[in-house]
């Protein structure tokens, strides 16, 4: 039997749209409880997103780096927009970091100014 799904970045996107109601003198404002724009990652880019609750926003980090923590390598990694304890607001949960994979690149630091040497 053949398998729904051919990578580990193959999923079904599912929209859950949560509503929240504010009062403002008498008069009641319905909004959409959104995620913050997904942050920037350094090192990686954003690949796809949106700022739904229960959406995915995918990363790929940049050529010469890798996801940190990760047993095997791999440059592409999720981060989900989550309700918060207060059911009116909405995060991202942690991303990871894109370091540099030690034998493809060498950092080399000038103050502010950071070089990627890849090799």
């Amino acid at each position: 039997m053949a398998s729904l799904l051919t990578s580990p970045f193959s999923y079904v996107v599912v929209v859950v749209v949560i509503f929240k109601l504010i009062w403002i003198k008498d008069v009641c404002y319905i909004t959409a409880v959104l995620c913050p724009e997904a942050p920037n990652i350094p090192n990686a880019n954003l690949i796809s997103s949106s700022r739904n609750v229960g959406a995915i926003a995918e990363y790929d980090c940049d050529l010469g780096f890798s996801v940190t923590g990760e047993s095997l390598t791999t440059t592409k990694f999720r981060i989900t927009c989550l309700l918060k304890a207060d059911q009116i607001s909405a995060n991202w949960t942690v991303a990871p970091t894109c370091e540099c994979n030690i034998n493809d690149c060498v950092v080399v630091r000038h103050d502010q100014e950071i070089t990627v040497l890849i090799f």
